[in-house]
């Protein structure tokens, strides 16, 4: 099973994945996303066989995966202005994800908790203006999505939400 963790940089989403691999000990992939300059068609094409491949290297294992398609999806459409995967149609990417058995788990946090984070740590890349266009991005994709959905708030305490990601991971895990 593939475990999608998304949301806006800062949003606490690295903080939660470290706890639940420490817990459920699952192998974690960390992306680090930073808009390119790249053509559309090859962004599309190494999305589309960066699932599989990861697939092929842990077959019958949970892998959590910080950032994943929906990343580029959102970024790509309030950084360059258009995201990668509308080179094909995205409702078919997901729909393989479905195959895969693919679950996301959204973490999100205020606005200003998230500035204040970027403000703190010498990382003031994104403008609030637009924390606030990638935030309703997340929100606009995840209400079409068809991917089971978790969403946490990292305003709400660390112990709660790892509960509530363990308890989500295992009542969609397939047997």
């Amino acid at each position: 099973m593939l475990i999608l963790f998304e949301g806006v940089d800062k949003s606490g989403k690295s903080s939660l994945l470290r706890e639940l691999v420490k817990i459920l000990e699952y192998p974690m992939i960390k992306n680090t996303y930073k808009p390119t300059k790249y053509s559309k068609d090859f962004l599309a094409g190494v999305y589309a066989g960066a699932y599989q491949s990861l697939l092929s290297c842990y077959p019958s294992k949970n892998i959590f995966i910080d950032r994943s398609h929906i990343t580029e999806v959102v970024y790509g459409r309030v950084i360059r202005n258009y995201d990668a995967l509308l080179t094909f149609n995205w409702h078919l990417f997901e729909q393989e994800r479905l195959r895969e058995n693919a679950i996301i788990i959204y973490m999100s946090a205020m606005e200003e908790t998230i500035d204040g984070r970027m403000f703190s740590e010498g990382e003031a890349y994104l403008k609030p203006n637009q924390i606030n266009r990638i935030t309703n991005a997340y929100h606009d994709y995840l209400s079409a999505c068809s991917l089971p959905l978790l969403e946490l708030s990292s305003e709400d305490r660390m112990d709660a939400n790892i509960l509530q990601a363990i308890m989500f991971i295992q009542v969609n895990q397939k047997t």
